[in-house]
Parts: structure tokens; sequence; C-alpha cells
């Protein structure tokens, strides 16, 4: 995985603008945080749960790991 850049969005999902990053290549391990970013990132999904909105894939995501922890 490498991260090159990030579009940023307010709570109401207003695009705020985007970073840019010169980041270098990263192994994403199986059953890490990493892996579940990637898939919530590229796939739109987490394990077990399909989602067609980005936004609703992130969003339940981050708030499962507020409560539950990774």
């Amino acid at each position: 995985m490498r991260e090159l850049s990030i579009d940023t969005y307010d709570v109401a999902r207003t695009f705020l603008g985007q970073a840019n990053f010169d980041a270098g290549w990263m192994t994403i391990e199986p059953n890490t945080f990493g892996e579940s970013y990637r898939q919530v990132a590229c796939e739109g999904t987490r394990p077990g749960m399909a989602y067609s909105d980005a936004f609703a894939a992130a969003d339940d995501y981050w708030e499962y790991m507020y409560y539950y922890g990774d």
C-alpha cells in the first residue's frame, strides 16, 4: 500500500480539500488495522459487509473502532 493523497471531508460530507503525501510503500498484513483500512478505502467493504457508498462504509468502520477498538 502506498498513500499518495487523501480527500478530506467534514461531518456533513462536504469536500474540504486534498492532502498529498510522498510516502513509501507499506506492507499490509492479514488481520490488521491496515487490512481493514484497505478494505474500506479501496473496496468500500468491511469483512462480511458490502457497501455501495464509501462514506457509509467509513462511517460504520470508525464508529465500530471508536466503541470496540481493533
